[in-house]
């Protein structure tokens, strides 16, 4: 590769790091949205951070190298949606949410050799 198409590439790879960087930030925070809605007893608007939370986690999800910080979000939607009522997601598939975000949980769990929770085998 030349200069000129070296320096697209690093551009591209860059920007593309900067978009899941971005993107995981953006998970945090409705983290903190969803801590908050349910500090406040609002099932409902614990639901929809929750599905926000999914919708932006989703993508990072497919990522071939995905890091060990998306636990901590997948973690926290997979607590709310066990507490919320299942009205809360009347319009949402909550069992697949829930299936996949385990999925996802567990698999970034064994890629990363993240230690299980105490009583699990």
């Amino acid at each position: 590769l030349d200069a000129r198409q070296r320096a697209l590439a690093e551009g591209s790879a860059s920007g593309g790091l900067r978009k899941q960087i971005e993107a995981l930030r953006r998970a945090q925070l409705q983290v903190m949205a969803v801590q908050l809605a349910l500090a406040a007893s609002d099932p409902a608007l614990a639901a929809t951070a929750v599905q926000a939370s999914f919708n932006t986690l989703a993508p990072l999800l497919r990522e071939t190298q995905r890091s060990p910080v998306l636990v901590q979000p997948i973690a926290c939607c997979l607590a709310a949606l066990s507490l919320l009522p299942r009205e809360a997601f009347a319009s949402v598939d909550r069992a697949a949410m829930v299936a996949h975000l385990g999925f996802e949980g567990a698999r970034l769990a064994a890629e990363w050799r993240l230690p299980r929770p105490r009583g699990e085998p």
